[in-house]
């Protein structure tokens, strides 16, 4: 009750119409940062190995920039409607917390007890980053309203460089979180390397990928084909690979990459699923 009666005295510091003037731009600007981030993640790869037949994962992609639009949007309308910015930073910081970790949650593989652990082990990092955002979302929200009130000569050069700083905070989340590891690298480039060579020398197709798992590879070997790379969650050293033929037939390969030595293929698996084997 008390919480309830808290939140009516907060509604009754300021009209819609004023909050509105902080709440649509901090969604506005969450939808900007969200969008360079899915436009960085789509190039930062092939941008940054030319060498290689970058493909892009758009399911994936399209659903992060779907979480991102939804966390970053609500994030950044909440926190922007508590008049005093003190007043909803806890508030705030936790309803971006429980949402960007409930959709983590949704991605999780295996059991309850392996899937709560996985949870306790992002906690902080998740807390860290929505801390970080819900603190930059009120400064772009309360900046641009102070502009618009104020500066009625000089607003739209002013709030081109607010759109700036969001899309560069977009950007650099994008390559810092989409382009691919070392690990990653190596893990992309040795398939890639295996290919190559059993397109050439189709006979080593048996003794470089477990055709048994992949029957449909060999009457692709001399098709062309795009890769894309994660980290797998599997293993802290597992990479996974897929290699996406021009037919839409696709393989997946999970290898256990250690620094210094040869990427080792543990599995591969026709679509977008594989398990490491047992030991």
């Amino acid at each position: 009750m008390r919480f309830i009666t808290y939140f009516k005295t907060l509604a009754q510091q300021e009209t819609p119409a004023e909050r509105s003037q902080r709440m649509v731009p901090g969604v506005v600007y969450g939808l900007i940062i969200a969008t360079m981030y899915a436009l960085v993640g789509s190039l930062v790869n092939q941008l940054s190995f030319p060498d290689l037949p970058v493909g892009v994962d758009w399911r994936s992609l399209l659903m992060t920039w779907l979480f991102l639009a939804v966390w970053l949007g609500v994030g950044g309308g909440f926190i922007n409607w508590f008049t005093q910015t003190e007043e909803g930073m806890i508030t705030s910081l936790l309803i971006m917390t429980f949402i960007a970790l409930g959709a983590s949650a949704l991605t999780f593989e295996g059991d309850l007890p392996a899937q709560f652990g996985k949870i306790l082990l992002l906690a902080l990092p998740v807390i860290a980053v929505s801390l970080l955002m819900t603190i930059t979302l009120r400064w772009l929200g309360v900046r641009h309203a102070d502009i618009v009130e104020r500066e009625q000569t000089l607003w739209t050069k002013s709030i081109a460089i607010l759109v700036t700083i969001a899309l560069l905070i977009g950007g650099l989340i994008g390559l810092g979180l989409t382009r691919w590891s070392e690990k990653t690298w190596r893990g992309v480039r040795y398939v890639h390397s295996r290919l190559q060579t059993v397109a050439v020398e189709p006979v080593q197709a048996e003794s470089f990928f477990p055709l048994n798992d992949v029957p449909g590879l060999a009457s692709h070997l001399d098709m062309p084909y795009t890769v894309h790379g994660k980290s797998s969650g599997q293993s802290v050293t597992a990479t996974e690979v897929t290699v996406e033929f021009k037919d839409g037939y696709h393989i997946t390969c999970l290898l256990l990459v250690f620094p210094d030595t040869t990427p080792f293929l543990r599995a591969c698996a026709e679509g977008d699923t594989v398990t490491l084997p047992a030991q």
